[in-house]
C-alpha cells in the first residue's frame, strides 16, 4: 500500500512538473540561442533530401551572411526557385566537400547554380579538412535520431540563467542572438557589438596558417570542370569589416584579383561586392541579420543580371594570333612567335618596352554612348616570378593625341606566374566623339619579354547600375 502511494506521488509530481514547465516554456520569450535547435539545424543541413536550383557554399561568413529566402524572392519571377545555404564553420573549398553540395542541385534546373564564398579562410590548407562538416556528417545513428525526433521537445529544457530570463522579460537585449532557418541560414546578432575583440584571434591563427598555390589553382580547374558539366558557378568574396579584411589580406597575401580573373577565364562568374564596407558586422567578420539580407538581395540582382539579362555585344573580336592580318588589329606580323602559345601554334611576343598587337576602332563605326569596354587576354611572363610594369590599356585618341588613357596592371591578376594567366580590364566610356579612336593593347614597360594570346575585345551597351 505504501509503495503504491509513493508511486502515485512520484508520477503525479513528475506529470505536474512537466505540465508547469511546458506552460512556463510556452509563455517565456524565445531564448537568444538554443543548443538543441542548433543540433536540429545542422542535422537537417547534412541530411536534407530536397533538391535545389541554387546551392551556396562556404564558411561561417556564408551560413551567417546569405539568406536564401531573399534570393528566392527576387529571382523567382513567374517560376519559383529553391535556394539552399550549405555553409559550415571554417569550411575549406575542397573538392569532396563541394561535390556533396553539388549533389543537392536539381539536375533539371535551368541552369543549376553553384555559388562559392571565396574568402582567405576558405582557401587555407588546414581548412580543406572541413572538420566541422565531417563532424556533423559522421555523427552516430543515435545522435541523428535524437536530433531529428527529440530536439524540438528538448529545446524546452535548454538551461536558462536567471539573468537571461530577466532580460527577456523586460525586453533588454544583451548577448548572442541566433535564429536558425531550414534553408541553411542563421540570422545572427550580438549585443553589444564588438568589431575588434576577435581580431587578435584572426591574426594569431593566420600567422600559423598556410595558403598553398595548389589549392587555389585546383579550385580554378574544378570550376572549369563544373562549368563543362552544365553547372553555372558564381563566386564572390564575403564582406567583412575593413580592418578585418586588411589583416586577412596582409597575413594571407590573398590574391583576390588574380582568383577572380582566372575564375572568369574558365567560364565562371565573379561578382565584386561594391561598397563592401557598408555591410555591418557584429564581430568584424560576420554580418548582422539586416546586412546579410541586404547582401543576399545584391547577390540575387547580380546573378540575375550576369546569367539571364546579358545583351549581345555591339562589337566583338578575338585575336587568336594565328593570322597575320585581322580587321581592326595592327602590329601583328613583327612579333609573332611559334615557340610558345596558349592555344594554337602562335602567340604575340612583346619585347621589353614594346606593345602588343593593337585593337583600333574609329568611334564613328560604333556610334554609341555609354559604352562598356571589356578586354581579356592570356599572358605568359616567360618564367618571371615577379612581373612588373606591364599593363592592359584602354585608350581614346584623336589625331594621335590622348583623350583618355586607362591602364590595368597585369601583376595583381597573375595567380601562377609559371604558366598562362588570364588578365582583364573593364572600362566605361560615357561619351566619345565620332572623330576619336578606341585603342586596346598590352604595354610591356618592363625589361623582359612577355607573351600574349587569345586577345578578346567586346563593346557593350552599359547598363545603368554598372
Amino acid at each position: 500500500m505504501l509503495k503504491n502511494t509513493w508511486n502515485k506521488r512520484f508520477y503525479t509530481t513528475v506529470g505536474l512538473s512537466l505540465c508547469l514547465w511546458g506552460i512556463f516554456a510556452y509563455f517565456l520569450p524565445a531564448k537568444p540561442s538554443s543548443s538543441t535547435e542548433s543540433g536540429l539545424f545542422w542535422h537537417h543541413k547534412i541530411h536534407t533530401n530536397d533538391r535545389y536550383d541554387m546551392v551556396i557554399v562556404g564558411d561561417s561568413r556564408i551560413y551567417r551572411g546569405v539568406d536564401p529566402a531573399c534570393i528566392e524572392k527576387l529571382m523567382g519571377g513567374d517560376q519559383a526557385i529553391k535556394v539552399f545555404n550549405f555553409g559550415f564553420s571554417s569550411a575549406g573549398l575542397d573538392s569532396a566537400f563541394i561535390e556533396d553540395a553539388i549533389r543537392l542541385l536539381d539536375t533539371n534546373a535551368q541552369p543549376p547554380i553553384l555559388v562559392l564564398g571565396v574568402s582567405p579562410s576558405a582557401l587555407a590548407d588546414e581548412n580543406m579538412r572541413n572538420i566541422h562538416y565531417y563532424q556533423e556528417k559522421n555523427r552516430s545513428y543515435t545522435e541523428q535520431l535524437q536530433r531529428r525526433y527529440l530536439n524540438t521537445f528538448l529545446g524546452n529544457f535548454d538551461p536558462s540563467a536567471p539573468s537571461l530570463v530577466r532580460n527577456l522579460l523586460v525586453d533588454n537585449k544583451e548577448g548572442y542572438f541566433q535564429k536558425h532557418y531550414k534553408n541553411g541560414w542563421i540570422a545572427s546578432e550580438k549585443i553589444p557589438t564588438d568589431l575588434w575583440k576577435d581580431l587578435w584571434m584572426l591574426e594569431d591563427g593566420y600567422k600559423k596558417a598556410v595558403w598553398s598555390l595548389y589549392y587555389q589553382t585546383r579550385l580554378i580547374h574544378l570550376i572549369a570542370g563544373w562549368e563543362a558539366r552544365g553547372i553555372e558557378v558564381i563566386a564572390f568574396r564575403p564582406p567583412a569589416a575593413a580592418h578585418f579584411e586588411s589583416a586577412e589580406n596582409t597575413l594571407s597575401q590573398f590574391r583576390e584579383s588574380a582568383i577572380a580573373a582566372q575564375i572568369e577565364a574558365v567560364g565562371g562568374t565573379w561578382i565584386d561586392i561594391k561598397d563592401r564596407y557598408q555591410y555591418q558586422t557584429y564581430d568584424g567578420s560576420h554580418l548582422l541579420k539586416s546586412s546579410a539580407q541586404k547582401l543576399s538581395i545584391y547577390l540575387a540582382k547580380q546573378i540575375k543580371k550576369r546569367l539571364f539579362e546579358q545583351s549581345p555585344p555591339l562589337y566583338s573580336t578575338t585575336n587568336s594570333m594565328e593570322q597575320f592580318t585581322l580587321r581592326n588589329w595592327s602590329d601583328m606580323n613583327p612579333f609573332m612567335r611559334s615557340d610558345t602559345a596558349f592555344k594554337g601554334n602562335f602567340s604575340n611576343r612583346i619585347a621589353a618596352g614594346g606593345f602588343s598587337s593593337t585593337f583600333s576602332l574609329p568611334m564613328a563605326e560604333i556610334k554609341a554612348d555609354d559604352l562598356q569596354v571589356e578586354a581579356t587576354a592570356w599572358v605568359w611572363a616567360g618564367y618571371q616570378m615577379n612581373l612588373n610594369d606591364a599593363y592592359l590599356v584602354v585608350a581614346l585618341e584623336r589625331n594621335d593625341s590622348s583623350i583618355m588613357w586607362d591602364a590595368q596592371a597585369l601583376k595583381p591578376q597573375l595567380l601562377d606566374t609559371l604558366t598562362w594567366n588570364s588578365v582583364q580590364h573593364q572600362l566605361n566610356i560615357a561619351a566619345a566623339s565620332e572623330d576619336s579612336e578606341l585603342k586596346v593593347y598590352v604595354w610591356n614597360n618592363g625589361n623582359k619579354d612577355l607573351w600574349v594570346d587569345e586577345f578578346d575585345v567586346q563593346l557593350k551597351k552599359r547598363s545603368r547600375d554598372d
